[in-house]
């Protein structure tokens, strides 16, 4: 018998199958955290340079002389400088707001009032007191190397910890693009080991390297580090989602196959449903990661749980292992036995997931650049909205025909895409 239909004799989608698979859909939850999870760990909260020299320095205003000093010293228009005098080479000169709240600033030290005080490294340099009334005093703008963040949505995210803004903002570009690279990598060359290893195998060293590389980004202090770990953490994700689905769609009788693979898609969505309500009470972006992190350790308890591949062991003509599992899903289904693999199809399928891929991330991980609560926009414009839609997919499905199902969403997308470039173009202030 081929194993299509011993599955059939077993029950398609028995007891024995729904309890493997409920196991298996559950992982995909804590991957698509951890594949958009970036959108709150690396945002760009609003920001300025620091004035230098003012070590107490707040993005928040703190009073009329701090906004003064803000004011004078820092462009409303551009973050990433300071003003200073070009005759005297300091931000800020005389004396008398040296008064208040921010006085030590301005008074280090063995020195005066009427003193400058030169900084160096971090600081371009200030002179104590008064903000300049010399009309006649030529400024110019200075680039500066520490910078205050507005911490009202954000405590602390990856770009404020490394000051990933101005010149070094394309780094956050980058650190992102690691961990898609390390998913494409899994993407395409985690098939094959998975055929000679196994599926379960190559399930469990992912579940490793998911765990392992996600609560490694939490201690990722420098920006090498962040991406070797991003890296691996996209591609252990994506092994992961693979290996699963794999697993789980060989389980399964033919029948259910595509309700079954729009389940795990809905565990996959429910990800980022649960990520806002996270990311709201977890402010930090450390305790975000470790939150997420702490799950995917729980999922080596697999080994124990989870059958091989009664469908790879036949290939491998293991027939006696597979058997034996195939006897404890009949015993289990109250049912009795037995083998094949897939079919074609599947350069079509992966180029169109390929492109499907290439635009779906490119909307969810810019949700952040939407005006509004970032974590509203996360919850319901991806989270509940995407839910939504896998539910509808098994219906529309079925009532139109896998072809016409998929090329209506396809030509919306394409539409809905085109028509935002046009609009961007047209109006791109808006």
């Amino acid at each position: 018998m081929k194993f299509d239909e011993i599955v059939s004799v077993l029950g398609e989608f028995g007891p024995y199958q729904k309890r493997i698979y409920f196991l298996i859909c559950l992982p995909s939850i804590t991957v698509y955290i951890q594949m958009v999870i970036n959108i709150f760990t690396m945002a760009v909260p609003a920001h300025r340079c620091a004035v230098p020299g003012l070590d107490n320095d707040t993005y928040a205003i703190q009073d009329s002389h701090h906004a003064a000093i803000v004011n004078t010293s820092i462009s409303p228009h551009d973050s990433c400088h300071v003003i200073i005098d070009v005759v005297n080479g300091t931000v800020l000169k005389n004396s008398t707001l040296a008064e208040g709240p921010f006085r030590s600033a301005f008074s280090p030290s063995g020195v005066s009032n009427s003193e400058m005080v030169r900084g160096s490294g971090e600081n371009v340099s200030l002179m104590e007191g008064h903000l300049a009334e010399n009309s006649e005093a030529k400024t110019q703008e200075a680039t500066c190397s520490r910078y205050v963040y507005d911490t009202s949505v954000f405590s602390k995210t990856i770009v404020t910890q490394m000051n990933l803004v101005c010149e070094q903002k394309t780094k956050v570009t980058h650190a992102k693009m690691a961990l898609f690279a390390g998913a494409t990598f899994a993407a395409v060359g985690c098939v094959p080991p998975s055929d000679v290893f196994g599926r379960k195998r190559m399930l469990m060293v992912s579940f490793f390297f998911h765990a392992v590389a996600s609560l490694a980004i939490t201690w990722s202090t420098y920006y090498i580090p962040l991406c070797v770990f991003m890296f691996l953490n996209g591609m252990a994700s994506v092994g992961v989602f693979a290996h699963s689905f794999v697993i789980g769609m060989e389980l399964v009788g033919p029948s259910k196959r595509v309700w079954a693979g729009f389940v795990i898609e809905v565990c996959f969505a429910l990800g980022l449903v649960l990520l806002a309500p996270m990311a709201y009470l977890l402010r930090d972006w450390q305790h975000l990661q470790i939150a997420s992190a702490i799950v995917p350790f729980g999922y080596l308890s697999y080994y124990w749980l989870i059958p091989e591949s009664p469908r790879w062991l036949l290939s491998k003509g293991r027939v006696l292992e597979a058997e034996a599992i195939i006897r404890t899903a009949a015993k289990v289904n109250k049912v009795t036995l037995p083998a094949r693999v897939l079919d074609e199809q599947s350069l079509r399928v992966e180029t169109q997931e390929f492109a499907v891929t290439l635009g779906y991330y490119g909307l969810a991980l810019n949700i952040g650049s939407l005006s509004g609560n970032i974590f509203l926009n996360v919850f319901i414009s991806s989270g509940v909205l995407e839910l939504v839609s896998y539910l509808l997919c098994p219906v529309s499905a079925g009532q139109t025909g896998s072809p016409m199902a998929q090329l209506g969403p396809h030509a919306a997308g394409w539409a809905r895409c085109t028509l935002t470039i046009l609009h961007g173009a047209i109006r791109p202030q808006v």
